[in-house]
């Protein structure tokens, strides 16, 4: 498989498939160029062809996760060492047989909307016992011995060296030093998402034949049962070959579903038959927008500027990430407005949204807010209101 690396063919339909979508903040399409013109990757792929090359020493950062006091481990190659694997993973795709239809996450022609599809055309879905669940810290705990065992049996010798040679040099960068540690599939890596749903493809198999409703994307699963006892036995399955391959549950993410009961998955709610953003999602944009809103002000204040600059300048952010492209995350638009069926949470996003511009208009929070920055002076500082385009798309797909 590895050949197609030196395919002039081959990197022409990667580099198209990229460059036709949102490409990730890594790989902008400015950083594409750049690499496409220093012939770089050629001598990297080349190398690994012909079994030679060795890997730089990944550099591990940890990060914020979504802005709050959570932390998670990324490990960051060469860009252009990351640009060749993405190739790699996007080669990856004629191994997309060794897996069950229920896993929907870094597969081709599927995703997190053919899953929510799936959910939405579950006819009896109010009458089932549901489970949801997240796996702790999933791709950084791959045991990697475990995994090389059962991929040797599984994919070519070519393919089965590089995922070998990359993962089983325990040396990482942190702070300046190297260290050794057990670092998993290595998330941030390109070959990570094909690892970690490889490595734990056995459970979705198992709920296959057993032909339970059942949905993984990455770490995230859920299924459907019966009857309360099918979901217990099932609960226990599942636990059982978790603690087969040494991951655990994220037992603060777990979810008991009663039947016609209201649960999320994938930041998506579902409530009978509406779907909705989940609160979830909601509320990680409200506290975006309020971080936004008090850092303009200071900027404002400490400028003097108009009150108009800084609403211009939080509505052209907020805009972008509602129906624009941003690196690495999709608009609501394209995202949420061709399968929700509701507008409540939109609403409820929009009269948010407004009061933290009055806000960032006035300095504080009080009813003579809208009596000093009407919406008038909203929409004149390029406000757009989420119901208003969420009609306006439903109409022109109707159309």
């Amino acid at each position: 498989m590895l050949e197609k690396l030196l395919d002039t063919k081959s990197w022409n339909e990667f580099i198209k498939s990229k460059l036709d979508n949102n490409y990730s903040s890594i790989f902008t399409k400015r950083k594409v160029n750049k690499i496409l013109a220093n012939n770089t990757y050629k001598d990297i792929s080349k190398s690994i062809v012909d079994g030679e090359y060795q890997f730089s020493i990944p550099i591990k950062h940890i990060i914020s996760k979504n802005s709050s006091s959570k932390r998670r481990v990324v490990y960051l190659l060469t860009l252009e060492e990351s640009f060749v694997l993405k190739h790699i993973s996007y080669l990856l795709y004629q191994y997309d047989d060794l897996f069950a239809p229920n896993l929907y996450s870094f597969r081709k022609k599927t995703g997190v909307k053919s899953a929510i599809n799936e959910i939405r055309k579950k006819h009896n879905l109010s009458g089932l016992y549901g489970y949801k669940l997240d796996i702790s810290n999933y791709f950084n705990s791959i045991n990697i011995d475990l995994f090389l065992d059962e991929l040797k049996d599984n994919v070519d010798d070519d393919v089965f060296n590089l995922f070998s040679k990359l993962y089983s040099d325990k040396r990482v960068s942190y702070r300046g030093q190297i260290i050794e540690e057990n670092k998993g599939a290595m998330a941030g890596v390109p070959l990570s998402a094909f690892a970690a749903n490889f490595y734990i493809r056995n459970i979705d198999e198992f709920f296959y034949k057993e032909k339970v409703f059942y949905l993984r994307y990455a770490d995230d699963i859920i299924f459907f049962a019966k009857s309360k006892d099918d979901r217990d036995k099932y609960i226990i399955a599942l636990k059982s070959l978790l603690n087969e391959k040494h991951l655990s549950i994220n037992e603060d993410k777990v979810s008991y579903i009663e039947p016609g009961e209201y649960f999320e998955f994938l930041g998506f709610g579902f409530d009978g038959k509406t779907i909705d953003i989940s609160k979830h999602s909601k509320q990680k944009i409200k506290s975006k927008i309020k971080r936004q809103a008090r850092r303009l002000l200071m900027w404002k204040d400490k400028k003097n500027l108009p009150p108009e600059k800084a609403l211009i300048a939080l509505n052209k952010k907020f805009n972008k990430k509602f129906y624009g492209k941003v690196d690495n995350e999709t608009s609501w638009s394209y995202w949420y407005f061709p399968i929700i069926n509701t507008s409540k949470s939109l609403k409820e996003v929009d009269t948010y949204f407004q009061d933290e511009q009055r806000y960032l208009y006035t300095g504080r929070h009080n009813k003579m807010n809208y009596n000093k920055c009407p919406y008038e002076t909203l929409k004149a500082c390029g406000y757009k209101p989420l119901v208003h385009e969420y009609f306006e798309f439903r109409k022109n797909k109707d159309k």
